[in-house]
This record gives structure tokens, sequence and C-alpha cells, in this order.
């Protein structure tokens, strides 16, 4: 039984010091340098949207869609903190609950027969040479309440990263894990991703314009 438990312990310092060797990059690291998107495989650019996505070492997938949008930084950035207004400015969301300061649960229509997603992220604004960058990412809240006929996702993250252009218009780069989990076909992937990076500039364009 000694032998066994000796076994087991020299097994798992032996992995951890394997992994504490391992590249790591964090989801701050990939939202704070867009360069890390340099090399990206690019997957539309099209309509001033450019669509890209990158793998990273932990074998995550990454998204970025970027475009500059005629409109003041500063409207942008209040839009995007209206959370309990989500579901009218992006469509896809059905609905936009505010768990507690800057906590939100969000729930996503799918299209056709694929299940709901949903997940909840806590969202945090950093300051940063000149970008103003509006990360979210789901930490020790991805697990909390399942909703029925809905898949979770427990990994969300990314961010909204927007730059000064001029008093009226902003680069925005909108950065997510591209995980969709459940039932959702990985051969279909790469064109939900399209999907999504051209949606919700469309949208927030749109709801934008009417304000």
């Amino acid at each position: 039984m000694r032998h066994f438990l000796k076994v087991r312990l020299l097994r798992y310092i032996l992995g951890f010091l394997f992994c504490s060797t391992l590249p790591c990059i964090s989801n701050l690291d990939i939202v704070n340098d867009l360069n890390y998107f340099d090399d990206a495989l690019i997957l539309h650019e099209e309509d001033n949207i450019l669509i890209s996505t990158k793998e990273d070492e932990r074998g995550r997938l990454w998204c970025i869609s970027e475009v500059v949008l005629p409109f003041n930084k500063k409207k942008i950035i209040s839009s995007l903190k209206n959370f309990e207004n989500y579901n009218n400015i992006f469509k896809r969301i059905s609905t936009c609950k505010i768990v507690s300061d800057n906590v939100v649960h969000i729930r996503l229509d799918m299209p056709y027969f694929i299940s709901d997603r949903d997940y909840i992220v806590e969202y945090t604004m950093i300051e940063q040479k000149g970008k103003t960058i509006f990360a979210f990412d789901s930490g020790s809240h991805g697990s909390k309440p399942l909703l029925e006929k809905s898949v979770r996702l427990p990994n969300a993250s990314g961010a909204w990263v927007l730059e000064f252009k001029s008093e009226s218009s902003t680069k925005v780069s909108y950065i997510w894990n591209g995980e969709l989990l459940g039932d959702f076909p990985d051969w279909a992937l790469e064109n939900a991703w399209k999907t999504q990076g051209q949606e919700v500039f469309v949208w927030m364009e749109d709801y934008l314009n009417k304000k």
C-alpha cells in the first residue's frame, strides 16, 4: 500500500513539474497584445472587417474580428458597459442577467437545431498604451447553475479592444474563445466564427446609428 501511494505521489510531482515548464499564455496576454494574431489564419476580409483565428500552446482556439467603426470611442464603451441592454444590441443574445458587479450570465439563441449556449463571465476594464480593453473571463464562474436545454461554455473569455482613431472613428477588435462544445459539429466551426465576427459589428453599428 505504501509503495502504491509513493508511486502515485511521484507521478503527481512529475506531472506538476512537467506542466509548470510548458509555455503558458494567459487570456490576458492574448488580449493585451494584438501582435499575437499577426500570423493567424485569415477567415474573412471583406466590408472592412478582418476575421482571423489562431490556436495557442494549450490547443485553445482564439478568434479576432477587427473593424473601424464611425463612432466616438466613449459612445461605444458606454454601450458595452450597459449589460442589461445586450439583447437589444446583439441579436444572438436572448438574455443577459447581472449576477453581481461586472459579472453577467449570457444566453445565446443558436440557429436551427443547435442547442442554446450560455456562459457566465466577469468583465474588467483596462487602460493600456492608448487602448481601452474591456476583457471578460469565466474564471471561477464557469460551472455555476446550469440551464435546461443549454450547453454551458465554461471557458468563455475574450475582450473588446478599442483604439482611438478620431473624434468620430474607433478601431474595435473583438476577441473570443472559439470553443462551442456540445452538439456543434467541428466542420462548421470556421463558418460559425466568420458569422459571429461579422454579426457583432453589423448589430453594433446598427444600434449605435439609432442612438
